[in-house]
């Protein structure tokens, strides 16, 4: 598909990206990839540390030799082995940052999302345009709220005015394709952004039965519901949606709802002694992508395979298990 739009459109770039300030976002992107390679379980062990993974154990010229071997936490460091790790890097390797005429540097990530917007106004592709954008679940709802929707609507002249420019386009986030065509598990993503709420322990009485009562309001299916709705954001949470919401969602608010439903989830979390002692170890910044390259120790491979032209996705692989 990227070869096609590289090669085959008139001068459409495959993504576009918000500058290094948003090199993380590629990072992120990759995790996926490497969840859909493994499947919830084998995914998971990164957290619970026990079972079996599919693991590189040599190569054959560049093809991965790989077994199944099994996890404890005294062998956890041989999950930097798994072989979704490998097939993931090399996407990002190939796909996105192998080819400079892959991406586009919008500069941040306004004119990234402008950028894409704007590549497909009036029933027309634009000059210029860009198929896809690496970007989060919030796309949609920060977008709308820097006035990127608006500013492109100015250009759009026959945009529907009577609702909302954003409700107007037909926007979606791509399903991850398998490692190849002999490899179709379920799609599976992992939640990798963290966010948490606490009540302080110097709270007594009335006011923290008042606190914990809000905190259980806001996660009502009827208030998750209509979070969903209004910012075109899931939470991780087992929630139902009610139809009138569903309804009032744009394209891509029921695109990336559907998506979710649809999908494995894997929550970087488990209850296990080991992990639990170790967790900053297994954060996935520093856990998924630390790699000795020569001698240094890097941790997004989307920055090195851009700056690097002759770093490969097996020399980044064999670097992992030199980082731990």
């Amino acid at each position: 598909l990227v070869e096609k739009i590289r090669n085959d459109s008139d001068g459409i770039t495959p993504f576009v990206w918000g500058g290094t300030d948003n090199e993380d976002y590629f990072v992120e992107a990759l995790a996926n990839y490497w969840a859909t390679y493994e499947g919830k379980e084998k995914m998971q062990l990164n957290w619970s540390l026990n079972g079996p993974a599919n693991l590189i154990t040599g190569w054959d010229g560049d093809t991965p030799v790989i077994e199944e071997k099994t996890i404890t936490d005294a062998t956890r460091f041989e999950l930097q082995n798994q072989a979704g790790k490998y097939y993931a890097l090399k996407f990002m390797d190939e796909v996105v940052a192998g080819n400079p005429k892959n991406y586009v540097d919008a500069t941040d990530f306004k004119g990234a999302q402008q950028k894409f917007i704007g590549s497909y106004l009036s029933g027309t592709i634009t000059k210029g345009a860009v198929a896809m954008i690496i970007d989060g679940s919030w796309f949609e709802n920060e977008a709308d709220l820097s006035d990127a929707f608006d500013t492109i609507s100015q250009i759009d002249f026959d945009a529907d005015t009577s609702k909302p420019y954003k409700m107007a386009r037909k926007l979606a986030f791509m399903p991850i394709p398998a490692a190849d065509e002999n490899r179709s598990t379920k799609q599976t993503l992992i939640s990798s952004n963290e966010s948490y709420c606490f009540i302080s322990s110097a709270t007594k009485g009335g006011e923290l039965a008042a606190a914990k009562a809000f905190l259980k309001f806001l996660h009502t299916d009827a208030e998750l519901s209509a979070f969903n709705k209004l910012t075109s954001i899931t939470r991780p949470f087992t929630y139902t949606m009610s139809q009138a919401d569903r309804n009032a969602m744009s394209y891509y608010g029921r695109s990336l709802l559907e998506m979710k439903e649809a999908a494995d989830i894997v929550y970087p979390y488990s209850d296990n002694a080991t992990y639990i002692a170790n967790s900053t170890q297994h954060r996935l910044e520093s856990w998924a992508w630390t790699s000795k390259v020569g001698t240094e120790n890097v941790e997004n491979p989307f920055s090195q395979f851009r700056m690097k032209s002759t770093l490969d996705a097996k020399t980044y692989f064999n670097g992992l298990s030199k980082a731990y």
